[in-house]
């Protein structure tokens, strides 16, 4: 049986989970939608607190994986410093319940945008270790719940009426991701720096891993950190899709 349900990027078992989480994301919304502000806000901060939680279960797994462990042989093997909450995924994972119940309009457009990018990304770029193999595994598993429950938290931001996107909010996002990441390639540096995790490569920023899309920005421009702020461009033309068919949508409703 596993061996029918290998994961790889839009292969028909990527598909049957993306509808899977598609049909989940729906039916919650239905059921949640109706319901008081305050209760709706309690609701979704328990599902951010059950996939936090898993988050860790799921590396806990993953240090006690010793395939993934000489998969990852080259960037020196398993690391606690290197599987902390500081990729973009998870930060959002963090920072979405958090603007919820602020009622903040800047976290909330962060963790929406940023949220449904990066896990994507992940989703259809997998890192070393999460392609080819069986959906099964305790990684996988992992690995495909935490980023499949990212996007899903992400959009129910809008679907629950937490957050409805708009071009006023891209000036205060664009300058949040590119602070973000100036902080986490310090950090990238002081954890190689301190010997913590010597290959520490947070966002991608001081090595490519293979990952194609920053493969072709190390390209043009190779040099650590700098190669990777392309991706502001990206992030800059997803929101204005994003909020161009959201206002397009709103103008037709009226």
């Amino acid at each position: 049986m596993k061996r029918n349900w290998i994961y790889k990027p839009f292969n028909s078992v990527s598909v049957i989970l993306a509808f899977f989480f598609i049909a989940l994301l729906t039916l919650s919304t239905i059921l949640v939608r109706p319901l008081d502000l305050s209760l709706r806000k309690g609701i979704y901060t328990a599902v951010c607190l059950v996939t936090f939680v898993c988050f860790f279960i799921y590396k806990r797994d993953l240090s006690r994986d010793k395939e993934y462990d000489r998969i990852v042989g080259n960037m020196g093997g398993f690391n606690w410093w290197g599987e902390l909450p500081l990729q973009l995924c998870n930060i959002n994972m963090m920072i979405m319940p958090i603007g919820v119940w602020l009622d903040h309009r800047g976290l909330m457009g962060f963790a929406f945008f940023a949220g449904t990018l990066g896990a994507s990304i992940a989703l259809s770029m997998p890192a070393n270790g999460f392609s080819g193999y069986s959906i099964f595994l305790p990684r996988m598993v992992g690995y495909l719940f935490n980023h499949y429950m990212i996007v899903m938290e992400a959009i129910a931001l809008v679907t629950f009426g937490f957050y409805s996107p708009e071009f006023t909010d891209i000036p205060v996002i664009m300058i949040s991701f590119f602070l973000i990441s100036c902080g986490i390639y310090l950090i990238n540096l002081l954890l190689r720096k301190t010997g913590l995790h010597p290959h520490a490569n947070y966002f991608y920023i001081n090595e490519t891993e293979g990952n194609p899309v920053m493969e072709l920005f190390y390209k043009f421009i190779p040099v650590p950190f700098w190669y990777a702020l392309p991706c502001l461009l990206v992030l800059l033309v997803y929101m204005l899709v994003i909020i161009g068919g959201f206002s397009l949508f709103r103008s037709i409703l009226r």
